[in-house]
């Protein structure tokens, strides 16, 4: 899915002396956003960093997504997009750079001045290597069969799929991508196209989905999460299972939690989550357990309102 920026790096975008977009509150993690959502932004430039891959990797995982191949009104959404941020689209290597809060963090934030500055294009020594270059480059280079950095691959799946059925998988999958660019124009569960309004705000949404899990509701705790974690976790039952491993996180499923600060920035909200602290430590002082809900604001189907829902959860540090 596209995502956002969280974490570190707003910070490193802002030392760049560029302006994140669709970041979190500090220390939210990092949110997935529609196709749509980006392009009605309206940014000045689109860095791309897939975690892991190099320039080329990165530039063939761009090439064969539904982003890139999708039509609406009989034009590319990939040239809509080239066109809402004026051409200035790049990759870097998402393996070396930005995805590590590591020493490399200098050296990410040197790309990233020579992504947003033209004028400092070459001054770093990344624009034009291995590490930073235009999309349209690193697409040539992915064609190419050029390599460049990780050559990490994925393995081959455990059992071996009929090429026939595998095909028509394929082509049933980009027939549903087409018909569904279509279909988008109008909005669906998975776009945020215009302004909206929200009718309860992140942490009124954060308490109802505690209440929910307290009182064994888990399937309605379940869809308050946002399209993309439902995707994550699959199904309910999993989402259950997931908690029920976690030392903290089964707690919600026994004990009331308490909502805290909530803060909010471009559709992207923060809220924390407290409980008692833990068995033992509360007799000799212990503080108090926290979480950290990162929420997004999410176009709902068949209505004219968004609603908040549940992206991420972590624990606060």
């Amino acid at each position: 899915p596209i995502m956002g920026c969280g974490y570190w790096i707003p910070e490193l975008i802002n030392l760049a002396g560029g302006q994140a977009l669709h970041c979190p509150p500090p220390g939210g993690a990092t949110p997935t956003l529609s196709l749509d959502t980006l392009i009605e932004s309206k940014p000045d430039v689109i860095i791309f960093a897939l975690c892991g891959f190099g320039l080329s990797r990165a530039a063939s995982e761009i090439a064969s997504s539904s982003m890139f191949r999708s039509i609406r009104n009989g034009g590319s959404r990939m040239e809509e997009l080239r066109e809402a941020c004026g051409g200035n689209m790049y990759v870097v290597d998402g393996n070396y750079l930005v995805n590590r809060s590591g020493p490399r963090v200098v050296e990410s934030c040197e790309a990233m001045c020579e992504a947003i500055h033209p004028e400092l294009r070459g001054h770093f020594g990344h624009f034009g290597t291995d590490l930073l270059t235009t999309l349209d480059k690193a697409l040539v280079m992915a064609e190419e069969g050029v390599q460049t950095g990780s050559r990490k691959v994925r393995p081959q799946p455990f059992n071996e799929v009929d090429k026939d059925v595998e095909e028509e998988g394929a082509k049933m999958s980009q027939d549903k991508d087409e018909s569904a660019s279509h279909s988008n124009v109008d909005g669906d569960d998975h776009q945020i196209l215009k302004p909206r309004t929200i009718l309860e705000g992140p942490g009124q949404v954060v308490a109802k989905q505690l209440t929910c899990l307290e009182s064994g509701e888990i399937e309605i705790a379940f869809a308050l999460n946002s399209i993309a974690n439902q995707g994550r976790w699959c199904d309910s039952d999993r989402f259950a299972a997931v908690l029920r491993s976690h030392e903290d996180f089964r707690r919600l499923l026994v004990e009331t939690a308490s909502v805290g600060a909530v803060e909010e920035k471009d559709n992207v909200a923060t809220v924390c989550v407290s409980l008692p602290p833990r068995k033992g430590e509360s007799e000799v002082g212990g503080e108090a357990v926290r979480l950290l809900w990162t929420m997004i604001a999410e176009a709902q189907s068949g209505d004219d309102a968004m609603a908040w829902r549940t992206e991420k959860v972590g624990v606060a540090h």
